[in-house]
């Protein structure tokens, strides 16, 4: 499915924004912010069937995205299941008018890591990883930064998600992500967290080019060498 604003999702909603190309994370797919027709919007992540559990995992799928509800924190995006239909299911939450990292007004960098480290703490108070954190998971509003799809990896079908996001050649992640024995820790947030910054200073050009300039310490707009 191509990712658009102005098409509509189902039954779910009409698709305001979307995160620029590129931005997303191979494979798991990029959320999208859409609008309901009772006026609400929600940030939206869609699934296909080929990611869902098979047989009797989709119940333990459904259960955990319901438990996943209970977390509630300002640098999180609410997380519920949307609506659920023959060929894809839309698991999403609540956001009022946020914008994807890199196509509202922009955010200063530090600004932007201490919603994240905020984000990502209460996640993992609560013995949640995110997995699978990239730039076109983190959403902008006035009242700071909010990062939405955490948890969903550990649940969707996890040998087809990384055999998706191996086959792309802009996948940028912590190696035990691309591992489909291995569960994501901790440590995959952090590798995150700094992908995030490095496309957040770097917009232009490729993702892994900005990695690769974050690595050596040469964030634009931070002078060379800066730490």
């Amino acid at each position: 499915m191509h990712l658009r604003p102005g098409i509509r999702l189902a039954d779910a909603g009409l698709v305001e924004a979307v995160a620029p190309p590129g931005w997303g994370a191979p494979g798991l797919g990029t959320p999208v912010r859409l609008r309901r027709d009772d006026g609400a919007r929600f940030v939206v992540t869609v699934l296909g069937r080929d990611l869902l559990p098979d047989g009797m995992h989709v119940s333990r799928f459904l259960m955990a995205l319901n438990g996943l509800r209970s977390m509630a924190h300002p640098n999180l995006v609410p997380l519920e299941l949307v609506d659920r239909d023959a060929e894809w299911v839309f698991a999403g939450g609540p956001v009022g008018g946020a914008e994807p990292l890199g196509t509202g007004p922009g955010v200063p960098v530090v600004e932007l890591a201490h919603g994240l480290a905020r984000g990502l703490s209460a996640l993992h108070h609560r013995g949640v990883v995110h997995g699978w954190l990239h730039p076109g998971a983190v959403f902008v509003e006035r009242s700071g930064v909010r990062i939405a799809q955490y948890g969903l990896c550990e649940h969707v079908a996890r040998d087809r998600l990384v055999a998706r996001a191996a086959a792309d050649p802009s996948m940028v992640a912590a190696p035990e992500c691309l591992d489909a024995s291995e569960s994501p820790t901790p440590a995959a947030d952090s590798y995150g967290f700094g992908v995030v910054l490095a496309r957040a200073a770097a917009p232009e050009g490729s993702l892994a080019r900005a990695v690769a300039r974050a690595r050596e310490g040469k964030l634009p707009g931070t002078g060379d060498g800066a730490g």
